[in-house]
């Protein structure tokens, strides 16, 4: 019989030692880039990461969709105020798309007869609450389903107030840590320099969250 690996052996000890250090090194690498979009994604609205749930990763194989929904939580939940907490409803949404499908998976938005197919790397952000405060059901959108191919993307959403308070308050409006150097200018960024903070959005009262705008 072949002699097996001596799982005692210095060897066998460092191979082990080693694949755990590239595993840790991976998830670190995953997870700097995760902070990465949450910030820019943060930066964006005039906010700071700290803002942000933990984010969800999605996929989709032929066939698979997801049904009509808004991403805020309605007044209608029963669990609402357990959902929003301190931290309040979902201001801001964004999805960001890590791999496309060949065809199919569009994200629909139904009221505003409005559909968008996003390429790698590419994201859509919008509000869930308008400027009086109120959540805003024309948001209301779907997942069209994947045709060929699959899908997989990023869900990050932003809370009216810090939810994670790990994630640096000190980060309000100022340019995510990649982008120090100011990028081209041009029609879609004219000039680099954080927007100010919404304070219409990321201060609304609880009390003006008592209507609920409907699609």
């Amino acid at each position: 019989a072949e002699a097996g690996l001596d799982l005692c052996s210095d060897t066998a000890a460092g191979t082990a030692a080693e694949a755990d250090a590239e595993a840790e090194t991976e998830a670190g690498a995953a997870n700097a880039v995760v902070e990465r979009l949450v910030e820019r994604a943060a930066y964006l609205c005039g906010l700071s990461a700290g803002h942000a749930e933990d984010v969800q990763a999605v996929h989709y194989s032929p066939g698979q969709e997801y049904k009509e929904h808004c991403d805020f939580f309605s007044l209608q939940d029963s669990k609402y105020d357990e959902r929003c907490g301190a931290a309040g409803n979902r201001l801001v949404s964004v999805f960001a798309c890590l791999s496309p499908c060949e065809q199919g998976g569009e994200t629909a938005f139904t009221a505003l007869d409005f559909s968008v197919s996003l390429q790698q790397g590419e994201a859509l952000l919008w509000m869930n609450i308008d400027k009086a405060g109120l959540l805003d059901g024309r948001t209301v959108h779907c997942g069209r389903p994947v045709l060929r191919g699959e899908k997989w993307g990023m869900n990050i959403w932003l809370r009216q107030r810090p939810f994670n308070t790990t994630l640096g308050e000190l980060r309000v409006a100022t340019p995510p840590s990649e982008q120090v150097t100011a990028p081209p200018s041009g029609p879609w960024m004219p000039s680099f320099k954080a927007p100010a903070c919404t304070v219409a959005h990321a201060n609304a009262q609880l009390s003006t969250l008592k209507k609920e705008r409907l699609p």
